[in-house]
């Protein structure tokens, strides 16, 4: 009994180790930025929201005006508010949060005059990340509807410049890496096959489920340290207090496909020669419908989705 016993703290210390790390990948964007009045001059103690439709996140700026949302906001569209004592409310619409990158948003306050807020639909500066220099291409999930694509997220991979998807080099090729040198995130925990380094086809999820893919292929952190090609990260889609709702059927057929090259091999009967065959009953024949329900919405609203 004390010889089992002896391991429990060590057991415990390596779970906990293993959860550090599942919970260190990144799961979530960010949001920083100046408020400043009319003169230029910081506002401090002013209040910012960042809403998207699910809820909405608060903070004050400091001294020198500065606010930050560090690595809270899931992957969306939000709509940024920043008011304070004797200013109208601004709102800047349609700000992206992208997976892993800090968007910079800064916001200029009015003067309280007949107007409450003030809605800015145009950008006063580009909304780019300000906090990192690594190379990563983000997905939204407003562009994967409109993308061809498969029924799996591994098929949007190839949308990211540099990355193809190599069979007979284990895999996708990311700027020039083998399919065992990259890494797979799926909500911060790494989906990775211990053998082969390769996506498993039961972690190769629907592209349903997919709220942003970000596709990291060089200058990323020391946490993806096991990849020495590119790091897909992958956010799943959440709910939200409105419901919605999906009916679609998903058609392949060996129709649309084209017709199958022939195939170089030495000669059977004569290795110095080389020889040109294909399958003589021309391409596989098949067809595949594959019907789609979903819905979504609040379990408890504001709570629970």
């Amino acid at each position: 009994m004390s010889k089992k016993l002896s391991f429990l703290p060590l057991t415990v210390a390596v779970l906990l180790c293993l959860t550090g790390i599942a919970f260190g990948q990144e799961t979530t964007g960010s949001i920083r930025g100046n408020v400043k009045d009319p003169n230029g001059a910081a506002v401090p103690n002013a209040t910012v929201k960042a809403t998207n439709p699910q809820r909405s996140f608060t903070t004050t700026t400091n001294s020198q005006g500065e606010y930050e949302f560090t690595d809270q906001l899931p992957p969306d569209v939000y709509t940024v508010t920043a008011s304070a004592s004797g200013f109208s409310e601004v709102k800047r619409p349609d700000v992206q949060v992208l997976l892993g990158k800090t968007i910079l948003v800064n916001i200029d306050l009015a003067v309280a005059g007949t107007s409450a807020t003030v809605t800015v639909t145009g950008n006063q500066e580009p909304l780019v990340d300000v906090s990192s220099s690594k190379t990563a291409t983000n997905v939204s999930q407003q562009q994967i509807d409109v993308l061809p694509k498969g029924l799996n997220f591994s098929s949007i991979i190839n949308v990211a410049p540099g990355a193809r998807n190599e069979p007979n080099a284990g895999g996708f090729q990311i700027d020039g890496s083998s399919g065992s040198e990259n890494r797979f995130i799926v909500d911060g925990l790494d989906v990775t096959r211990i053998f082969g380094g390769t996506l498993g086809s039961t972690k190769n999820i629907p592209y349903d489920f997919v709220q942003q893919l970000q596709v990291k292929s060089a200058g990323y952190e020391a946490e993806f340290g096991g990849a020495t090609g590119g790091v897909v990260n992958l956010a799943t889609r959440s709910g939200s207090n409105d419901w919605h709702g999906e009916v679609r059927m998903d058609y392949t057929s060996s129709a649309l496909r084209a017709h199958d090259n022939p195939a170089a091999r030495r000669k059977l009967t004569d290795l110095t020669q080389l020889e040109y065959f294909k399958n003589p009953r021309g391409k596989d024949n098949t067809r595949q419908i594959t019907p789609t329900v979903s819905v979504g919405g609040p379990i408890l609203k504001n709570r629970l989705w």
